[in-house]
């Protein structure tokens, strides 16, 4: 008999919330989160990309996401990693770093170990920045977060994606999620969380949120959001064949 899954934490990466309003779809993720997770799990981990525009946000807007964040926060502990969409120049300035003085919430933009856990946000110079990965500190880690794009990662178009190499983490014994790449997907020793929905038009890959129990073992949930469907239709008649 397999024994009972019981989380501790939910991973979800890549929200892209947008101010249009055929993306408010997205901020049902967290009232849903709340609703279904509140008395199984105490954290939640945001790998990054919280929003779609790295900047010049509607006031509007600003006050949306603070409002979900907070409400987040009132039933756990949230920790929200800076992805490349959350800043613009200086990735130790993200427009929403401030979200991380609201009690029980922790904002990351450089890296840091917390409770043996290393947050690594979104880097433009990994050799350069990522310089904790040789420090004697590592040998406390028994998990990763990130936001990174490795090279061989797969697209939601099916494009074999450039970036940095994996190898350096292949040393790690230790679980590596990340985010930044949208569709889920396994990569050596890195695990792409993947996004909760879908973000573009065409996308094809099934989304999905992640629950982590104390072994560090995960269990795909799904969000039921609105999929962003394209028909290619050669004649006006072929649309009823749709249905």
């Amino acid at each position: 008999m397999t024994s009972k899954f019981n989380p501790v934490a939910l991973l979800t990466t890549d929200l892209h919330l947008s101010e249009k309003t055929e993306d408010q779809y997205r901020f049902d993720l967290f009232p849903w989160i709340i609703k279904h997770f509140r008395n199984k799990v105490d954290t939640v981990i945001i790998l990054g990309d919280l929003t779609d525009r790295k900047n010049y946000h509607a006031d509007f807007f600003v006050n949306k996401v603070v409002d979900c964040i907070r409400s987040l926060a009132k039933h756990f502990n949230v920790y929200i990693l800076c992805g490349n969409h959350d800043y613009d120049v200086d990735p130790t300035q993200p427009f929403f770093g401030f979200l991380g003085k609201y009690t029980n919430v922790t904002y990351i933009s450089t890296p840091t170990i917390y409770h043996n856990r290393l947050f690594l946000p979104h880097s433009r110079k990994p050799g350069k920045d990522w310089g904790i990965l040789s420090k004697s500190e590592m040998g406390s880690v028994d998990i990763i977060f990130m936001h990174q794009t490795f090279r061989g990662s797969v697209s939601e178009s099916g494009r074999v994606l450039e970036g940095i190499s994996s190898r350096r983490f292949q040393r790690f014994e230790c679980p590596i999620f990340s985010g930044d790449i949208h569709v889920p997907q396994q990569l050596g020793p890195i695990t792409y969380v993947g996004c909760p929905y879908h973000i573009h038009y065409g996308d094809k890959f099934e989304p999905r949120v992640l629950l982590l129990n104390r072994r560090f073992e995960t269990q795909d949930v799904q969000f039921p959001a609105p999929r962003k469907f394209m028909l290619d239709l050669n004649h006006g008649k072929d649309l009823y064949k749709m249905r």
